[in-house]
């Protein structure tokens, strides 16, 4: 009786071991493709998480901001001298605002009639405010002449106080609320009549 393993063909070997090691290198191939999947998973899990991370931060930086604005304006007469705009502004988010200006000026028939107590040749007037607390009313006065009172009382006059409030938040980014208010003689208001939140930082 003859063992079968002294027949075995040298090619039939030479065949066997190329078949394995075909196989053996379509494994390495299948692992190579498995791993880059993994990969790209694993890169595509990370920028999810950071698009996610960041989305998240810019609707915190929205919210937690300053809010500056006008609350309320009155016009008042100031007995002997000359009548006035009662200019009620506040920071309506709740962190504070730093940098804070606001400028505040009248307007009748288009022409400036706004004018500082302490010098009646500023038409503008402009208060650096610094830091604004949140939530806490600001009283402010635009004066203009006496001559306009009973004028604009009548609805003769256009009278028109603009506002402008600029801030920054605590990490530096600029914010900006610029508002015109008319003066509606029949209801003794000022209702809003334009404005904007893009007013650059000049």
């Amino acid at each position: 009786m003859t063992d079968d393993r002294d027949n075995d063909d040298p090619v039939d070997r030479e065949r066997t071991q190329w078949q394995s090691q075909a196989q053996f290198a379509q494994l390495l191939r299948f692992q190579d493709v498995t791993v880059m999947l993994m990969v790209v998973a694993t890169i595509a899990s990370a920028y999810a998480t950071w698009q996610s991370a960041n989305i998240t931060a810019n609707i915190y930086r929205r919210s937690e901001r300053p809010y500056l604005g006008v609350e309320s304006l009155r016009l008042n007469a100031a007995g002997t001298g000359d009548p006035y705009v009662a200019l009620v502004y506040r920071d309506f988010g709740h962190v504070p605002a730093s940098d804070a200006v606001l400028t505040a000026w009248a307007s009748a028939d288009g022409r400036l009639v706004s004018y500082d107590p302490s010098d009646r040749a500023k038409g503008r007037i402009s208060l650096h405010l610094g830091v604004l607390s949140p939530q806490v009313p600001q009283l402010f006065d635009v004066y203009f002449p006496s001559n306009l009172d009973g004028l604009l009382r009548n609805g003769k006059v256009r009278f028109i106080v603009s506002v402008l409030l600029t801030s920054r938040d605590v990490a530096g980014e600029y914010y900006c609320y610029r508002m015109d208010f008319r003066y509606y003689s029949p209801a003794d208001t000022f209702d809003p009549a334009g404005g904007s939140d893009r007013c650059g930082e000049d």
